[in-house]
Protein backbone atom coordinates (compact mmCIF):
# COMPACT_ATOMS: atom_id res chain seq x y z
CA UNK A 1 0.00 0.00 0.00
CA UNK A 2 1.13 3.37 -1.28
CA UNK A 3 0.18 6.60 0.92
CA UNK A 4 0.65 9.96 -0.45
CA UNK A 5 1.33 12.42 2.67
CA UNK A 6 0.68 16.35 1.88
CA UNK A 7 4.31 18.70 0.91
CA UNK A 8 6.01 19.49 4.78
CA UNK A 9 3.89 17.23 6.23
CA UNK A 10 6.94 15.55 8.30
CA UNK A 11 4.63 16.20 11.58
CA UNK A 12 4.97 12.27 13.19
CA UNK A 13 1.26 13.38 14.75
CA UNK A 14 0.09 13.06 11.06
CA UNK A 15 1.93 9.59 9.97
CA UNK A 16 2.84 7.88 13.46
CA UNK A 17 -0.99 5.84 13.66
CA UNK A 18 -0.32 4.81 10.02
CA UNK A 19 2.97 3.41 10.47
CA UNK A 20 1.96 1.15 13.41
CA UNK A 21 -0.64 -0.35 11.73
CA UNK A 22 -0.23 -4.55 11.42
CA UNK A 23 2.41 -4.67 8.31
CA UNK A 24 3.05 -1.46 7.93
CA UNK A 25 7.11 -1.64 7.74
CA UNK A 26 6.33 -3.80 5.15
CA UNK A 27 4.24 -2.95 3.08
CA UNK A 28 3.15 1.06 3.80
CA UNK A 29 4.82 3.45 1.81
CA UNK A 30 4.58 7.25 2.25
CA UNK A 31 5.03 9.74 -0.38
CA UNK A 32 4.99 13.45 -0.49
CA UNK A 33 2.86 14.95 -3.55
CA UNK A 34 1.29 18.18 -4.32
CA UNK A 35 -1.93 18.18 -6.31
CA UNK A 36 -0.85 21.59 -7.60
CA UNK A 37 3.09 19.99 -9.04
CA UNK A 38 2.81 18.40 -11.95
CA UNK A 39 4.33 14.97 -11.87
CA UNK A 40 4.13 15.36 -7.82
CA UNK A 41 2.53 11.88 -7.55
CA UNK A 42 4.71 9.87 -10.40
CA UNK A 43 6.77 8.09 -8.08
CA UNK A 44 3.80 7.12 -6.18
CA UNK A 45 2.01 5.69 -8.38
CA UNK A 46 4.53 3.82 -10.83
CA UNK A 47 3.80 0.31 -10.77
CA UNK A 48 0.09 0.70 -8.91
CA UNK A 49 -2.57 -1.48 -10.21
CA UNK A 50 -5.68 1.28 -8.81
CA UNK A 51 -5.54 4.71 -7.32
CA UNK A 52 -7.86 6.48 -5.02
CA UNK A 53 -7.54 9.81 -4.28
CA UNK A 54 -9.47 10.03 -1.81
CA UNK A 55 -8.17 13.36 -0.09
CA UNK A 56 -10.33 16.31 1.07
CA UNK A 57 -9.25 19.97 2.28
CA UNK A 58 -12.44 19.67 4.75
CA UNK A 59 -13.58 17.62 7.22
CA UNK A 60 -16.35 15.41 6.22
CA UNK A 61 -18.31 13.16 8.72
CA UNK A 62 -19.51 9.77 8.19
CA UNK A 63 -20.83 7.50 10.82
CA UNK A 64 -20.01 4.40 8.67
CA UNK A 65 -16.43 4.97 7.14
CA UNK A 66 -17.16 1.20 6.05
CA UNK A 67 -19.64 2.96 3.23
CA UNK A 68 -16.79 4.93 1.39
CA UNK A 69 -14.32 1.98 1.22
CA UNK A 70 -17.11 0.11 -0.07
CA UNK A 71 -17.48 2.72 -2.70
CA UNK A 72 -13.50 2.54 -3.31
CA UNK A 73 -13.73 -1.05 -3.58
CA UNK A 74 -16.80 -1.59 -5.93
CA UNK A 75 -14.92 0.62 -8.70
CA UNK A 76 -11.53 -1.41 -8.36
CA UNK A 77 -12.95 -4.71 -8.97
CA UNK A 78 -15.89 -4.02 -11.24
CA UNK A 79 -13.83 -4.64 -14.31
CA UNK A 80 -15.75 -2.50 -16.86
CA UNK A 81 -14.96 0.47 -14.34
CA UNK A 82 -12.79 2.99 -15.68
CA UNK A 83 -12.33 6.73 -15.32
CA UNK A 84 -13.36 8.87 -12.94
CA UNK A 85 -16.27 8.69 -10.65
CA UNK A 86 -18.39 11.74 -9.25
CA UNK A 87 -18.85 10.66 -5.76
CA UNK A 88 -21.06 13.96 -4.72
CA UNK A 89 -24.80 13.30 -4.31
CA UNK A 90 -25.75 16.82 -5.01
CA UNK A 91 -24.07 20.49 -6.03
CA UNK A 92 -25.13 23.61 -4.03
CA UNK A 93 -24.03 26.85 -3.92
CA UNK A 94 -22.71 28.47 -0.62
CA UNK A 95 -26.16 30.09 0.09
CA UNK A 96 -28.06 27.07 -0.58
CA UNK A 97 -25.99 25.60 2.01
CA UNK A 98 -26.71 28.49 4.59
CA UNK A 99 -30.75 28.40 4.24
CA UNK A 100 -30.21 24.60 5.34
CA UNK A 101 -28.11 25.29 7.96
CA UNK A 102 -30.59 28.27 8.92
CA UNK A 103 -33.77 25.91 9.15
CA UNK A 104 -31.77 23.05 10.44
CA UNK A 105 -30.31 24.87 12.97
CA UNK A 106 -31.80 28.35 13.72
CA UNK A 107 -30.35 28.40 16.67
CA UNK A 108 -26.88 28.74 15.14
CA UNK A 109 -25.66 32.55 14.56
CA UNK A 110 -25.23 32.44 10.56
CA UNK A 111 -24.59 35.27 7.69
CA UNK A 112 -27.94 35.90 6.04
CA UNK A 113 -25.99 36.35 2.81
CA UNK A 114 -22.93 34.73 1.35
CA UNK A 115 -19.95 37.18 0.45
CA UNK A 116 -20.57 36.39 -3.45
CA UNK A 117 -24.37 37.18 -3.39
CA UNK A 118 -24.32 37.82 -7.22
CA UNK A 119 -26.14 35.37 -9.23
CA UNK A 120 -26.32 32.03 -8.49
CA UNK A 121 -24.50 29.92 -11.49
CA UNK A 122 -26.26 26.43 -11.48
CA UNK A 123 -24.58 23.85 -12.93
CA UNK A 124 -25.61 20.07 -12.84
CA UNK A 125 -23.33 17.01 -11.91
CA UNK A 126 -24.49 13.07 -13.24
CA UNK A 127 -23.57 10.43 -10.37
CA UNK A 128 -25.42 7.82 -12.35
CA UNK A 129 -22.06 6.27 -13.37
CA UNK A 130 -21.32 5.56 -9.79
CA UNK A 131 -25.05 4.68 -8.97
CA UNK A 132 -24.47 2.10 -12.01
CA UNK A 133 -21.64 0.32 -9.72
CA UNK A 134 -24.51 0.07 -6.60
CA UNK A 135 -22.86 3.00 -5.13
CA UNK A 136 -25.99 4.34 -3.00
CA UNK A 137 -25.93 7.82 -1.62
CA UNK A 138 -26.91 9.84 1.28
CA UNK A 139 -29.23 13.22 0.85
CA UNK A 140 -27.50 15.90 1.67
CA UNK A 141 -29.28 17.40 4.04
CA UNK A 142 -29.14 13.98 6.15
CA UNK A 143 -25.50 14.18 5.98
CA UNK A 144 -25.43 17.83 6.78
CA UNK A 145 -26.73 16.70 10.29
CA UNK A 146 -24.44 14.08 10.15
CA UNK A 147 -21.47 16.28 10.10
CA UNK A 148 -23.03 18.94 12.47
CA UNK A 149 -23.98 16.48 15.28
CA UNK A 150 -20.70 15.03 15.14
CA UNK A 151 -19.04 18.21 15.22
CA UNK A 152 -21.64 19.07 18.11
CA UNK A 153 -20.46 15.60 19.81
CA UNK A 154 -17.27 16.66 19.53
CA UNK A 155 -17.33 19.65 20.91
CA UNK A 156 -15.92 21.44 18.32
CA UNK A 157 -19.07 23.72 17.82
Amino acid sequence: MELMIPPRSDDPKKTNHLLALDGAKERLHLFQADLLKDGSFDDAIEGCDGVFHAASPFFIHTDNPQDVANAHILAFETPSASGRYCMAESVVHFSELVQMLHKLYPSFKLPDKCADDGPIVKYQISNEKARSLGIEYIALEDGIKETIESLKEKKFI
